[in-house]
């Protein structure tokens, strides 16, 4: 084992590195590294764990880094890396937490990124500029828990619905369209969904009402029609999506409660009435939750909610 992070050392990483054969685990991560990786790591067959971190790495992922088999934790992000994901990496097959999240990457995600099924914790490819042909396969990751694909230029559709173990996604920040699916309401293990800034149309699953999540957030889209009156989340954010409206017809407390810490609903289209749902909220207490529906059109009452 090779502990150097969080230090403050400088240079490159010496192509002499791929001669510590033995080692099972690198971690330079939180240094002020610069250039490039040297392909000689693809010689340290035994690395377990591989951590890089929070440098100035420049250039390619080496592809040399498919050949490191018995990997497990990959974690390269936070660096200045460019060009495009090696399909070499779908050859770790024993990889369990893959991040490259925050460089300078472009193309598309290569599909067998997809069919890594040893991905049994975090795959974190946000904040880049990838693309991808379809992530519809994604659906194979089936034992994983999180999924990070933010802040990148992704626009096909997704299909999640067999990754029961799932608790995080996050696409936001896309350029996803097409309609939500309505397999993510199959996700019982959820609590944290991020669609928001996209380009996502249609309306909101009424599936979505099954799950109990800390947090939704399909702002910033252009959803339409009617907002589900049920559900369990703790946090909503469904501002700028300014077609979206509720039911302003009679609604009873057998519809349920959203169970809601806080609620974003800025430019939401409502028909100039305060949102008939809120009434079914248990009081949101100001002083610790929070509610923003600035940017509307706001006549008559407020909620009971707001008492």
């Amino acid at each position: 084992m090779l502990y150097l992070g969080s230090n403050r050392i400088t240079g490159p990483i010496p192509p002499s590195i791929g001669r510590l054969t033995s080692l099972t685990l690198l971690d330079i991560s939180y240094n002020q590294l610069s250039g490039s990786i040297p392909p000689e790591i693809g010689h340290l067959k035994k690395l377990t764990v591989l951590e890089l971190t929070r440098n100035k790495l420049c250039g390619p992922v080496p592809m040399e880094i498919g050949h490191l088999t018995a990997l497990g934790t990959l974690r390269i992000g936070q660096n200045e890396l460019v060009g495009r994901v090696p399909e070499e990496l779908g050859l770790l097959r024993h990889v369990d937490l893959l991040d490259i999240s925050s460089n300078n990457l472009h193309g598309d995600i290569p599909a067998s990124l997809f069919e890594l099924r040893s991905l049994s914790s975090i795959l974190n490819l946000s904040h880049n500029s990838l693309t991808a042909a379809s992530i519809e396969t994604i659906g194979q990751l089936q034992n994983i828990i999180a999924i990070d694909l933010s802040n990148n230029l992704l626009n096909s559709n997704m299909s999640i619905g067999q990754c029961q173990r799932l608790q995080t996604l996050s696409l936001s920040k896309n350029a996803m369209s097409g309609v939500i699916p309505d397999s993510i309401g199959t996700l019982g293990a959820l609590q944290s969904l991020d669609l928001s800034s996209n380009k996502l149309t249609g309306s909101i699953p009424p599936s979505l009402s099954k799950l109990h999540l800390q947090l939704l957030n399909l702002s910033f889209n252009d959803l339409t029609g009617l907002v589900p009156s049920t559900g369990n989340h703790s946090l909503v954010y469904l501002d700028g999506n300014q077609k979206l409206c509720y039911l302003d017809g009679d609604m009873t407390a057998k519809n349920g409660d959203f169970g809601l810490a806080g609620c974003w609903l800025q430019s939401y289209q409502n028909n100039n009435l305060f949102p008939v749902f809120m009434d079914l909220q248990a009081p949101l207490d100001i002083f610790h939750q929070n509610m923003d529906m600035g940017v509307n059109h706001q006549q008559g009452v407020t909620s009971t909610a707001m008492a």
